[in-house]
């Protein structure tokens, strides 16, 4: 079972920051290097699933989208349902059929969820407040692999990076779980696809406190790399 990490320990270690450093350059490679993942300005991900209540099939669709730096939406549809959670740096809100204002702790929980995924940690190393720190090794996936804790806008995630190619093999950290509840999640990153040369997981499962959770699991659709956007994605209605 993998600990949640809490925010690095080690950070005045010089030793752990310069090979936490060094992993996350390896992870950088493994996704198509710098120079790709310097120009990747946009990622839309979709996903389809269903579920069965009260004798009724119901089908979710989802979509994350991610303008770099930092403007995040969460679109969440059940059968003809629809709901939109959006951050920006200028605006946060929640769209159904009505439009309202989200609270800190609805923005902090949006921006958490895509801070947590890899590509977004990448991308946001030149940040200000970015810090890593590696916390040593163990097997994932039947992979080697050694952790590097990272934190940045008040979210920290630990990454288990494969110390042959840097394909990152897992993301653990502090979110909620199949009912909601807060805990400790693992997704462990099972397939993976090269889309506009920038390597993307496009299936994982989880974990909640070191138990498998299905309702984690995830197999995306499908993944647009700097697509263009609807040009009223991140505006309010």
């Amino acid at each position: 079972t993998l600990s949640v990490a809490a925010p690095p320990t080690r950070i005045g270690d010089a030793a752990a920051v310069k090979r936490g450093r060094e992993l996350l350059d390896l992870a950088v490679k493994s996704v198509g290097g710098e120079e790709v993942l310097g120009k990747l300005v946009s990622v839309r991900a979709e996903a389809t699933s269903t579920a069965k209540e009260g004798g009724k099939d119901h089908t979710n669709r989802k979509a994350w989208t991610g303008r770099f730096p930092a403007d995040f939406r969460l679109d969440d549809n059940w059968n003809d349902s629809r709901w939109a959670a959006v951050a920006t740096g200028a605006d946060a809100f929640l769209a159904t059929d009505e439009v309202w204002s989200m609270h800190a702790q609805q923005r902090e929980a949006l921006e958490k969820e895509f801070r947590h995924q890899p590509l977004v940690i990448l991308r946001s190393r030149a940040r200000a407040d970015f810090v890593a720190a590696a916390e040593g090794g163990a097997k994932v996936n039947d992979r080697a692999v050694e952790y590097v804790a990272v934190s940045f806008g008040g979210t920290t995630t630990r990454l288990a990076v494969d110390v042959e190619n840097g394909r990152i093999q897992s993301a653990s950290f502090r979110g909620r779980g199949p009912t909601l509840a807060l805990g400790d999640v693992r997704l462990d990153f099972r397939e993976f696809e090269t889309i506009e040369s920038i390597s993307i997981a496009t299936r994982w499962t989880g974990h909640f406190n070191g138990q498998a959770a299905i309702k984690l699991d995830r197999k995306l659709d499908r993944v647009l790399v700097n697509s263009t956007l609807d040009p009223g994605t991140f505006d309010r209605p």
